[in-house]
């Protein structure tokens, strides 16, 4: 199981995600993302990560409730972290980098 998972669940996260909109923005920020706390470093497929909310609801959602996402009329696309999921994650102690440029030396 992934670490950044398992901290999700055991957090006050898990509870945020009963909110739809809050579940579509925490399944946006898992894709393209490194996600790393200490030595652990977390990414997801992006039907990977809509499995995983789909299952962390735990409301019969399969993955395609969540893959593509097609959130119509914002700029929300997958690799977008939200202030409060940023935030929220933070918490528990993930940061994330944008997938792209997670190996990019400058």
């Amino acid at each position: 199981m992934h670490e950044l998972i398992q901290d999700i669940q055991e957090s006050f996260v898990n509870e945020k995600l009963q909110n739809i909109d809050y579940a579509n923005d925490l399944y946006l920020a898992m894709c393209n993302i490194v996600w790393k706390k200490g030595d652990a470093t977390n990414t997801f497929s992006f039907r990977e990560a809509a499995g995983i909310i789909a299952d962390l609801r735990n409301q019969g959602e399969m993955y395609l409730d969540f893959y593509p996402a097609m959130i119509c009329g914002t700029e929300k696309t997958e690799g977008t972290i939200t202030n409060e999921v940023r935030e929220d994650l933070r918490k528990i102690g993930w940061e994330g980098t944008d997938y792209t440029f997670s190996n990019l030396t400058i």
